[in-house]
């Protein structure tokens, strides 16, 4: 699964309303509606429970809202690090990068 299903099924949990979350995300509603069907089977749990034109979160939709979240903002501190990295504002003694356990790691690998 890709950073977008995760992110579509979280603006879709917050806001409970797939069309909203739709025209949130800039894309149409069928759109988002096969993300969540991609996700739900890719996890083998149904997220969403239909109620009338609106959706709520399942108990299983629940505990993974909170897991994707942290899944979410570990991507952004990995972003903004690499955009760190790439932009130099992040240096390293002798300019090479060091595992944290201190086991050297085989060249052009990090």
């Amino acid at each position: 699964m890709d950073i977008r299903s995760f992110t579509s099924f979280v603006m879709a949990a917050e806001l409970m309303n797939i069309t909203l979350a739709a025209q949130r995300l800039n894309v149409t509603q069928s759109v988002l509606s096969r993300q969540i069907k991609r996700l739900e089977n890719h996890l083998g749990v149904k997220l969403f429970e239909k109620s009338g034109r609106n959706v709520r979160l399942t108990v299983k939709g629940e505990v993974l809202f909170a897991r994707i979240n942290s899944v979410l903002i570990a991507d952004k501190n990995l972003r903004t690090l690499a955009d760190d990295l790439s932009q130099k504002k992040i240096g390293f003694p002798g300019g090479r990068l060091r595992p944290h356990n201190g086991r050297s790691q085989a060249r052009g690998h990090l």
